[in-house]
């Protein structure tokens, strides 16, 4: 098996099934989920704390884990995931010409789980459906019962809640409004939700009566227990930028200010996950990547006590008797202890401009093998204070993960301020087995600053279904852009009676023109980042191929001047059942997926340059922790995912299936047959239908042996071979201006295309613009 395949099965679905010691003493992962060979998984849907255990429910399953023994036990909850009561699927009338089948589907879903009095409960709601009606009937509390392996809802003794107030009717379709981070305290359920106005409100249920009460906090954004029957109340104001936290009295209806929160304007983040320890008077909540403890509201004075993955404002917080944090999203259930004498003495903090999903996964692995080192990943933040941190020689961050496109980044390498990373034999190794237009970017003067994480490049592209419907192949493509507009102006004869249309039906001619536009100006970008000519935008070269834009025959190519009808204010497209031939989006690098062939233009002569943008981690020369962040860049490339592993190694090349595709193809034989069947016995009336039916699962069938592929022999052999013509772009203009407050780029576009300026005046702003701002970055 090759290298690549090899490390794919190496990663694991449960990370926390190894339940080994993180960064602080007794910390633990309970549950990690993360995509296997390219599929889903189960996301947790609900996780409670009850007395020293831990219960959650993942897929069909609801999982106890025992903190003491840090043992697992799972139950069948098939009947929590599916609760469809036994009702008849149709209701026949006694033959009568005028009565007709009315179908009925009702179920049961659960809205909110709750600990109450040592038990467990969930609230349902019953929706049932007609032809054109959706009813419901809400608020029934159910006890959790675990017996026999199975997990099942029974009747309890608390009294149905009054849904009334949660209910919303749409004509004859009622619809339950949510209820997020619901807890019961005292002999209360709360719920946060929303009111008739879209505001956020605090529903409260009496569980002796069932009464509700709606409550209504001025911008409320979150809230939690507090005890003593109050509510923790997180206030914002995105528009004004204001914040309060406060303990609010559903019984007085009164809210006493405890503490002003001033966020962030850098990175914009708020805290979340809050927890309040009333007999510590103390505040916890995540921030970046950390656990902080505020005693007595004192934000300006908080602690960061530990790092945390989770930063969900979903699901309410919640400490165990020893004093950790049960925290959960919809991916991750953790365990972290909040006591920061028992903190490791390293922490290496790494900051992701990228939002990459191998550094997540990286994060667990590497700090179950390091139990001394705490890892924090935080996300936001401007990425242009990079270079003033290194002029100051700032030590703050170990590990920076951003798209190496930016000018701050280029800016960074140019200058040096990267650590070597020579000294890992791993990296250097797995970089130089890289394709060489990856690996060579990555490098200055033979020496190693940067590795990978994620790539990600489209472009206009060719449907292989409409060059095998015309007979052509990609040698029949134009090479250049010149010669693409020549073969448009010969397009509309040829394809004459044809299956097959130029371009996909819902571009009318302007939106055409727009994507035309900007497909040619990455591409010039493209090339002359590489130094094939003067860096300008102004020059003949593009003004010619922008003056063949404006002047192509759209009407002949079968585009509509406008999309949009102004007089019923109704957008609609010009599909006809064609197979467009060009397709305006095509991945320049492996996908999960094959959507086509990415057309590769040059300007002339020189090889095609196909764009793709490669986002990179490298270390802070000034880390006092080198040698770790060294370590931790080796366990992410460890983790990357499938795509990035076939853009990045040659040696990747054995092609992969779905994971499902055995049983896929079994399921379509017995559809097939089923249809068949079907058919047969079907009226006159009916089977049109079947046949039609029957006609898709053949053909779906006879052709899943060459389709159903993840990575497909044909798509893997297409990137290989345009492999040699990729280039990373290590500039991108649109990112410097399309920011500014004057002549921004999105701006500027729009009033070319509006005439209030001609490409003159459009490629001369762009060329100041971007001349300032390259020599701002010297």
């Amino acid at each position: 098996m090759k290298k690549c395949m090899a490390v794919l099965l190496a990663l694991a679905l449960l990370l926390g099934a190894a339940q080994s010691a993180l960064a602080s003493v007794g910390d633990t992962t309970i549950y990690y989920g993360m995509p296997e060979d390219g599929m889903s998984y189960y996301s947790v849907d609900t996780c409670m704390l009850a007395g020293n255990q831990v219960l959650y429910v993942i897929g069909s399953k609801l999982c106890v884990y025992d903190i003491a023994s840090r043992q697992t036990t799972e139950y069948d909850a098939s009947e929590l995931v599916n609760m469809n009561p036994d009702m008849p699927e149709t209701e026949t009338g006694d033959g009568d010409e005028d009565e007709f089948e009315t179908y009925i589907d009702s179920y049961r879903e659960t809205v909110a789980w709750f600990a109450y009095q040592d038990e467990l409960y969930a609230v349902v709601n019953v929706s049932t459906f007609g032809e054109d009606s959706r009813s419901m009937e809400g608020g029934f509390v159910y006890r959790l019962e675990l017996a026999d392996g199975s997990a099942r809802l029974v009747e309890s003794d608390l009294p149905r809640l009054d849904w009334s107030g949660m209910i919303e009717s749409y004509g004859d379709y009622m619809y339950s409004r949510y209820a997020q981070n619901a807890f019961a305290s005292g002999s209360r359920l709360y719920a946060q939700t929303y009111d008739d106005d879209g505001n956020n409100v605090i529903e409260v249920f009496d569980l002796t009566t069932g009464r509700a009460d709606e409550h209504y906090v001025q911008d409320l954004y979150q809230m939690a227990p507090a005890g003593d029957g109050k509510i923790l109340t997180f206030q914002y104001n995105w528009s004004e930028e204001t914040g309060h936290i406060g303990l609010y009295d559903p019984a007085s209806e009164s809210l006493e200010i405890k503490a002003d929160y001033e966020i962030d304007t850098i990175t914009y983040n708020l805290p979340r996950n809050l927890y309040y320890l009333a007999e510590k008077d103390t505040l916890y909540y995540v921030l970046s990547g950390e656990i902080w403890a505020a005693q007595g509201f004192d934000f300006a004075g908080a602690v960061a006590v530990n790092d945390c993955p989770v930063d969900s404002s979903n699901g309410v917080a919640q400490m165990t008797e020893d004093g950790f944090l049960l925290l959960y999203d919809w991916q991750t259930i953790v365990l972290r202890n909040t006591d920061p004498a028992k903190r490791s003495e390293i922490t290496l903090y790494v900051k992701d401009y990228n939002y990459a999903s191998a550094i997540d996964r990286a994060y667990y692995d590497y700090t179950n093998l390091h139990g001394d080192i705490s890892v924090v990943v935080s996300r936001g933040g401007r990425v242009t204070d990079i270079l003033q941190a290194m002029m100051n020689r700032d030590s703050g961050v170990d590990v920076y993960a951003m798209d190496m496109s930016l000018s701050a980044y280029n800016a960074v390498f140019e200058r040096g301020f990267m650590a070597e990373l020579d000294s890992s034999a791993k990296l250097t190794e797995k970089i130089d087995s890289m394709y060489p237009v990856i690996s060579e970017t990555l490098k200055k003067d033979g020496h190693l600053y940067a590795v990978p994480v994620s790539a990600y490049g489209y472009a206009m592209g060719v449907n292989p279904e409409a060059l095998d419907k015309l007979g052509w192949t990609m040698d029949d493509m134009p090479k250049t852009w010149d010669a693409f507009f020549d073969f448009l102006a010969e397009l509309p004869a040829r394809l004459e009676g044809s299956e097959v249309r130029a371009f996909e039906s819902w571009y009318d001619q302007r939106d055409l023109r727009m994507q035309l536009f900007s497909s040619v100006l990455q591409s010039y970008q493209n090339y002359i980042n590489a130094g094939e000519a003067e860096y300008a935008f102004n020059t003949p070269l593009l003004k010619g191929l922008m003056k063949r834009v404006d002047e192509m025959d759209m009407a002949s190519l079968d585009v509509n001047e406008s999309n949009y009808n102004e007089e019923d204010d109704t957008w609609y497209d010009n599909w006809d059942g064609r197979t467009a031939l060009f397709t305006s989006s095509v991945s320049t690098v492996m996908q999960g997926y094959y959507g086509g062939e990415p057309l590769l233009f040059s300007f002339g002569e020189e090889p095609p340059r196909v764009p793709f943008y490669l986002r990179v981690l490298f270390v802070n020369p000034f880390s006092r922790h080198v040698p770790e962040s060294i370590e931790f860049l080796e366990t992410v490339l460890d983790c990357l995912e499938q795509p990035e592993q076939y853009t990045f190694y040659p040696d990747c090349d054995e092609p992969v299936r779905y994971p499902d595709f055995e049983e896929y193809k079994k399921n379509l034989a017995e559809w097939l047959e089923t249809a068949k069947k079907e058919m047969e016995a079907a009226d006159e009336d009916e089977k049109e239908m079947y046949e039609e039916q029957v006609g898709y699962l053949e053909e779906e069938l006879a052709n899943i042996d060459d389709t159903y592929w993840m990575f497909s022999p044909k798509s893997i052999a297409a990137y290989k071979a345009r492999a040699q013509y990729l280039a990373p772009v290590t500039y991108d203009f649109t990112n410097e201006i399309s920011g500014s407050e004057d002549d921004n780029f999105y701006d500027l576009i729009q009033r070319y295309y509006e005439g209030m300026i001609d490409v003159e005046e459009l490629l001369s702003t762009i060329d100041k613009k971007v001349q300032m701002m390259r020599l701002e970055d010297m």
